[in-house]
């Protein structure tokens, strides 16, 4: 697999004088960008580097079209190599002239070598250009921001509407920091086999349907085996029905429900075929269970501590209150069976492994305690990240705003443990689980505003249905 540790596919291009990758690339970039930009006078920011040869190349392009085009040269003459583009040293503008651009949409083809990200001149000409009142989009990735790496709260970079990259998104597209500088991005001439760094992987489609396995001839419900959901107490018993409707409808064969005695005519009500086990029988032999969960509204009492302290015994999903317990009584973590799932949303994770200060130290925190407690943490956001043992990272792409409400979590415990229950190892139920509960809610959210975790659920098997066909 092609590795691509520094993201900047664009100078590859050159690098691999692939002369018909950079044409295509180009055709793609104009047939993105013209829809958004009306007719719109056009400013090309020229840099002295490859990027901004493709810069001038899309102003050549534009011009033929028939779009009012102006060119900006932008040269740092502190770092810039100043062999890609040869012009009259008066024709560089600076900070001053750039105020004076008077265009309404820009395209962002500067690109200062990576040494200036902390450099003055570059951090003003970033400001400036940022000051105007236009609608930017980049080639790549805006210039001075990082592709991998901390995203520092006092960087400065360009900010772009769009950033049409080249084969596959950079890594730190995917962290929240990056919305300060990128509101969207667009693949162009994606190429599934090339990874993003030798332990980074990017969890598509392709990759999930190659995962599914369908349902055999002459199986039944003791084929597709049996979860456990621990979870639920007086006031939160909705947490316990979610997880189990995402156990139930990414088609575990049997789910039973652990909860107070208290839920069980929510249970009937609403899952009339999840199954019950008393809190009373927690104490006793759970090896029978395929898979089990354990948090999901459950609280963090000490009753709820003895149970995780029983339930530990054995390989678990834990979520929300069970990994309350486990930030209180950190002994636990030690505890933990190899091959166990932890799925924290961000705040959760600062209480059990530290407060951090950006993404990209999270990511290393989560890496180290995967390889150190043999287990798969799910860090869950827009883009979750899917930390295995073996240091390789899953960024998820599925998924959208539109699920942004309470319960998703509850309902993707449920799904990585049913799709456990059926067999597949636990870094394909976490790769999968996440997947397809991105895609149910990108599904709804094509006719809906917002769509809630209850009916993403329902959306599970469908979607798997559709993924299916792919294999």
């Amino acid at each position: 697999m092609q590795n691509l540790s520094d993201l900047n596919q664009v100078q590859y291009l050159a690098k691999a004088k692939a002369s018909k990758y950079l044409d295509a690339y180009i055709d793609e970039f104009i047939e993105a960008f013209i829809p958004s930009i009306d007719k719109a006078e056009i400013g090309v920011l020229i840099g002295n580097s490859f990027k901004g040869t493709v810069g001038l190349k899309i102003a050549n392009r534009l011009k033929k079209l028939s779009f009012t085009v102006s060119t900006y040269y932008v040269f740092n003459e502190e770092t810039d190599d100043a062999s890609f583009i040869k012009v009259p040293n008066s024709a560089w503008l600076s900070i001053e002239n750039i105020k004076g651009i008077k265009e309404t949409v820009l395209i962002d083809a500067i690109n200062f070598s990576d040494n200036t990200l902390n450099n003055d001149y570059a951090t003003n000409i970033y400001r400036a250009i940022n000051s105007l009142n236009a609608k930017i989009y980049a080639i790549d990735y805006p210039s001075g921001f990082p592709t991998e790496g901390a995203i520092k709260s006092e960087l400065e970079a360009i900010k772009c509407i769009t950033s049409f990259t080249c084969f596959a998104p950079k890594i730190n597209f995917f962290f929240p920091e990056s919305a300060f500088f990128i509101n969207d991005f667009q693949v162009l001439l994606p190429n599934h086999k090339l990874s993003l760094q030798n332990n980074w992987q990017l969890s598509s489609e392709n990759l999930i349907s190659r995962i599914l396995k369908p349902r055999s001839k002459f199986s039944h419900k003791g084929s597709y085996g049996h979860t456990l959901i621990i979870g639920g107490s007086t006031y939160t018993m909705g947490a316990a029905l979610l997880s189990c409707s995402g156990s139930l409808y990414s088609g575990a064969g049997l789910t039973t429900a652990c909860i107070p005695e208290s839920g069980l005519t929510a249970l009937n009500t609403a899952l009339p075929e999840v199954m019950y086990l008393s809190r009373s029988d927690l104490g006793k032999d759970l090896s029978k269970y395929s898979a089990i969960a354990f948090g999901c509204g459950i609280g963090v009492s000490d009753e709820v501590v003895s149970w995780l302290n029983f339930a530990i015994e054995q390989p678990l999903i834990i979520d929300a209150d069970g990994i309350n317990v486990l930030s209180a009584h950190k002994s636990f973590l030690n505890k933990l069976k190899p091959g166990s799932i932890i799925t924290p949303h961000i705040k959760e994770f600062d209480r059990l492994f530290g407060e951090h200060n950006n993404w990209w130290e999270r990511i290393e925190t989560a890496t180290k305690k995967a390889k150190e407690l043999q287990v798969f943490i799910v860090l869950k956001n827009q883009y979750s990240f899917i930390i295995t043992p073996s240091d390789v990272v899953y960024i998820n792409q599925s998924g959208n705003p539109a699920m942004s409400s309470g319960g998703m979590g509850d309902v993707l415990t449920g799904i990585i443990t049913g799709l456990l229950a059926q067999g597949y190892s636990a870094e394909e139920a976490c790769i999968i689980g996440c997947f397809i509960h991105g895609k149910a809610a990108d599904e709804l959210s094509k006719t809906q505003n917002n769509v809630i975790a209850s009916a993403v659920a329902k959306e599970i098997p469908k979607v798997i249905k559709n993924l299916m066909k792919g294999n």
